[in-house]
């Protein structure tokens, strides 16, 4: 039995269940009136040992204590987005794996996955093109719709470094660690400096909102499915930058 209060321990436990070589593993896991005992082998049991495995990837990227969280979606709202998308499956089990890197057809399963996180119904399979429909179709609020593509593959590398270079090696006695995997916790900037900010280098800004239903000058104001935005508000849902 694990004795923890951890909810990343409890994810680990499962992740881990069949390398540590044990029929059964019991979790007695929380304090006061929520303590309860986890039933774990139930747990791969009942979810498979795909998705078993492949949990500690889904757990960081739709956020933990060290990465961050999907605006407005929790882990419900992943579970059922996986559920409904078999297909994540093996993305989130490649990027438990140590990688080198994220590879692009990885990252284009985990599009997929988040646009569907957001809208169950949409045939988008990128994340920019979603969160253009998303703002200029559905109304909906900037703080309300998915990251951009470019935000979401620096997301993916944090949650990637964290399942599968750190929560990865959590059996292994001295962890092994590359500074420059994943390119997270480089250490040194692109000049040789010392820590820094990572800043993304985005295109130009776009000097007018190209949807059909909106049409104004670049500082002017146009009216987008009956709301009125300013032109950096529509820039950032056409994910002109991030």
């Amino acid at each position: 039995m694990i004795r923890i209060v951890d909810t990343d321990m409890v994810v680990k436990s499962v992740a881990k269940f069949l390398q540590i070589g044990v029929e059964e593993l019991w979790v007695a896991f929380g304090t006061g009136k929520n303590y309860r005992h986890i039933e774990v082998h139930k747990i791969v049991s009942r979810i498979g040992t795909e998705k078993s495995q492949s949990l500690a990837f889904s757990h960081a990227f739709t956020g933990c204590d060290t990465v961050s969280f999907f605006s407005n979606r929790g882990k419900k709202s992943a579970w059922q987005a996986w559920q409904a998308y078999p297909e994540a499956t093996d993305a989130f089990h490649a990027l438990c794996s140590r990688p080198p890197d994220v590879p692009k057809t990885v990252l284009e399963t985990l599009e997929r996955f988040v646009v569907l996180m957001y809208d169950r119904t949409s045939e988008h399979q990128g994340v920019d093109a979603a969160r253009s429909y998303l703002f200029s179709k559905k109304s909906k609020e900037i703080k309300n719709i998915l990251p951009t593509a470019a935000a979401l593959l620096e997301h993916t590398k944090r949650a990637a470094f964290q399942a599968g270079h750190i929560w990865g090696q959590c059996l292994v006695l001295n962890h092994l660690f590359h500074r420059q995997v994943l390119g997270v916790g480089r250490g040194v900037m692109d000049n040789g400096e010392l820590y820094g900010p990572r800043f993304l280098r985005p295109p130009r800004l776009a000097t007018s909102c190209s949807t059909a239903s909106a049409r104004r000058p670049a500082r002017g104001t146009a009216s987008v499915t009956g709301q009125t935005c300013s032109a950096i508000h529509c820039a950032l849902a056409m994910a002109s930058f991030t």
